[in-house]
């Protein structure tokens, strides 16, 4: 008898969504600065687009994602203060450990570039840059891996809420929630500044607490019958539609830097939108067969790696096509996703083979 998905210890259609999740992240670093001067012209025209396919949900996915898991198996533990001191050893071990290590590495790193471009470089200023989050230095892109922290250490006490409280109430506090730092943020930027700052302070100080109690409300459509789940995804594609065809309005009449704000109302809807459609898909369609299945988790596997390592092998992919071919920023900056994808790809598989090393990744 065939075994059924259930068996299967990871979930493809997540595994998929955290696939796409990942390359979206990489593909908004690599566009950031064309977005920046975004016009209607040809290549710009259609690196805006793509840019605003992933704009509101590539980094929240993740923590849908985490929510959608983690909080489910704490949930349905006794939650008592061995399992609690083994969920934080775990973690630490896993995501906690590899973060640190490759933030320092990074401050070497960003050291040294400074010091061949020739600029003034001060280890007391790079470690600052590294520690103040909105500003661009050493490990800047570091930043999600230091909300996962929170994430992390708010987890258990979010899943007592979620046998504490109803699912409407668990809704109004993520809903509440993300409007208070939608105003927050957002007066940031109407005064004149990039509002990024202030979102990673709120992130840090929160840990996107909303979107990893969604996350976890999201997934219980599982639970829902053939035809209301075919709504559910009719609904999500139109309304992924709608809020992508509305970040790029955004971006294009507003910046970059408003648009980028992931708690406003359409980034909010653009990252339900992706993940109810994944979490309303049912598991067992054609699309997910075995081989399939494996190749996704194969790929899923790598992604915390993949996020770890593209800080260091982007600028390297930059400056290789800058010299190789001449291209248009555009047209260079979506080379640069993709080329940077797979070489980190390839960079964390083969350090994934090596003994110790495996770990920090």
């Amino acid at each position: 008898m065939p075994a059924t998905p259930k068996t299967r210890t990871r979930d493809p259609r997540f595994d998929l969504l955290r696939v796409l999740a990942c390359f979206g992240v990489l593909f908004l670093h690599a566009t950031g600065a064309v977005a920046r001067d975004p016009s209607l012209d040809g290549d710009v025209f259609c690196c805006l687009v793509l840019h605003s396919l992933f704009r509101g949900a590539a980094m929240p996915v993740f923590f849908m994602t985490s929510g959608r898991f983690l909080l489910d198996r704490l949930a349905k533990s006794d939650l008592d203060k061995a399992e609690v001191q083994a969920f934080y050893a775990k973690r630490a071990r896993r995501v906690w450990l590899p973060t640190l290590l490759w933030s320092l590495f990074y401050v070497v790193v960003a050291v040294l570039y400074r010091s061949l471009d020739g600029a003034p470089t001060s280890w007391r200023e790079t470690c600052r840059d590294w520690l103040l989050f909105g500003k661009p230095g050493a490990g800047y892109h570091m930043w999600f891996l230091y909300v996962m922290f929170a994430l992390d250490l708010a987890a258990p006490y979010l899943a007592r809420a979620t046998r504490r409280f109803s699912a409407r109430a668990l809704c109004f506090f993520a809903f509440l929630s993300l409007a208070v730092f939608a105003v927050v943020t957002t007066r940031s930027i109407m005064r004149g500044g990039s509002g990024q700052s202030e979102i990673i302070v709120w992130a840090l100080a929160f840990g996107y607490a909303p979107y990893y109690v969604l996350g976890w409300l999201v997934s219980k459509l599982e639970n829902a019958n053939e035809r209301r789940l075919r709504n559910v995804r009719r609904a999500s594609l139109a309304a992924y539609l709608l809020s992508t065809a509305g970040l790029f309005w955004t971006t294009y009449a507003f910046g970059v830097d408003y648009a980028r704000n992931e708690f406003l109302p359409l980034a909010v809807l653009q990252t339900l939108a992706a993940f109810a459609y994944f979490a309303a898909r049912p598991i067992s369609t054609n699309a997910f067969d075995s081989k399939f299945a494996t190749l996704v988790e194969r790929l899923a596997g790598l992604t915390f790696g993949v996020y770890l390592v593209h800080v260091a092998v982007m600028p390297i992919a930059t400056r290789v096509l800058e010299r190789a071919v001449c291209l248009s920023p555009a047209s260079e900056a979506i080379a640069v996703a993709f080329i940077t994808a797979l070489a980190s790809g390839l960079v964390v598989a083969v350090m994934k083979k090596l003994p110790y090393v495996k770990r920090l990744v």
